[in-house]
């Protein structure tokens, strides 16, 4: 990450800046793993997506990588309860 105050690169777990002393603002991690609706939808839809999605992404984003395996289970349970009856 870079400093807000210098603009010099930083390490992603630093507290203060050690160019010029600022605190970072570390409560809000510039990759956040937030969001997901869109993905979550697809993969109730298309379930393969989800899959897909959670073993390409799983590291990155895992909470959306999660939900979006989910809603491609349910999708899986849900279609299959109606080929059966």
């Amino acid at each position: 990450m870079y400093c807000r105050n210098c603009g010099k690169e930083i390490d992603d777990k630093a507290v203060i800046c050690v160019y010029c002393g600022v605190p970072t603002d570390i409560r809000y991690p510039q990759n956040q793993d937030v969001g997901g609706a869109g993905i979550c939808i697809l993969s109730f839809l298309i379930p393969i997506i989800g899959v897909i999605y959670y073993f390409v992404k799983r590291k990155e984003k895992p909470r959306v990588a999660k939900n979006a395996l989910i809603a491609s289970l349910i999708a899986w349970v849900i279609y299959i309860a109606f080929a059966v009856f």
